[in-house]
């Protein structure tokens, strides 16, 4: 009741009135009504008042009983399409809010799309900021932890990848890739550190993404150490895995082995958690 207009609980409580004036005149009690519909006796204290509205077989049956030749029953007709009227009203409204809020979203999109299309006409100066919050962010990477890092770091690839959509001279999409080369690999090492070092599908998506960007720009460095970062250490953990499975056996000798793969690269920081777990590993054998 407190959810509907004023107008319609009262037109509710007024049939309610109605009913109860039939019935009186009629000299019938609540108890008669009730064993005439049948129904509870407290349903007819309810509808008359006001405070319950029972179906149309309730209506047409009460309206005979009563003698209110069809009086009631247009009452209550009235009443179920001025409720049926205001809840049209209420899905339009609805619908209206929510085509409004579609539209400002809509627009807010092509407003961050236009801006990322002039960004990306002249993108040098903004991909040369985002390398520089790269860069920054590496170098908050060796005194903070990871996941104080990892929402800007995200942020700054996304912003990367926006700015690289629509980018079109050659000179800004190659400077896009190499920064995005760039903020994948750290979004892979973020990822792998945060994830306690377990979650391999992130990580290597990222290596992945390097990857390609390192093959667009040109970095074939970048693109070798992604793909031998990404190969040896998938190899290692593997090999570790199967290790603390059997512990011992053939595994020992394809732990160490990939080891000794990974030992041009000992100073990286993916190496020296691969060598962590072994170190940990071995401890616990």
């Amino acid at each position: 009741m407190a959810r509907q207009p004023v107008q319609l609980v009262e037109q509710q409580r007024a049939l309610g009135r109605y009913l109860a004036t039939f019935r009186e005149a009629a000299g019938l009690f609540q108890a008669d009504i009730a064993r005439s519909v049948p129904c509870h006796r407290t349903t007819v204290t309810h509808a008359e008042a006001g405070s319950q509205l029972p179906d149309s077989h309730f209506w047409e049956t009460v309206d005979r009983v009563v003698g209110a030749n069809g009086a009631l029953l247009a009452k209550y007709d009235s009443l179920i399409q001025a409720k049926e009227s205001y809840k049209a009203d209420q899905i339009a409204a609805r619908r209206a809010r929510a085509q409004a809020a579609a539209q400002e979203i809509a627009a807010a999109r092509r407003s961050q799309e236009r801006g990322a299309r002039n960004l990306a006409s002249h993108p040098l100066v903004d991909v040369r900021q985002l390398t520089s919050q790269l860069d920054d962010i590496a170098q908050r990477y060796e005194t903070l932890p990871s996941v104080s890092l990892l929402a800007e770091a995200g942020q700054c690839h996304a912003s990367i990848g926006l700015l690289l959509r629509y980018a079109q001279s050659e000179p800004g999409r190659r400077e896009l890739h190499a920064a995005a080369t760039a903020s994948a690999t750290l979004m892979s090492q973020l990822v792998w550190d945060v994830s306690g070092r377990r979650d391999y599908t992130t990580t290597v998506a990222y290596c992945d993404e390097a990857i390609a960007h390192g093959r667009e720009c040109g970095d074939a460095i970048a693109v070798a150490h992604a793909e031998l970062m990404e190969a040896a250490t998938a190899t290692l953990h593997a090999a570790i895995d199967l290790l603390e499975g059997t512990r011992g056996g053939g595994g020992l000798t394809v732990v160490f082995g990939a080891g000794r793969e990974l030992y041009p690269w000992r100073n990286e920081q993916a190496v020296h958690d691969v060598q962590d777990r072994l170190l940990a590993l071995v401890a616990r054998t």
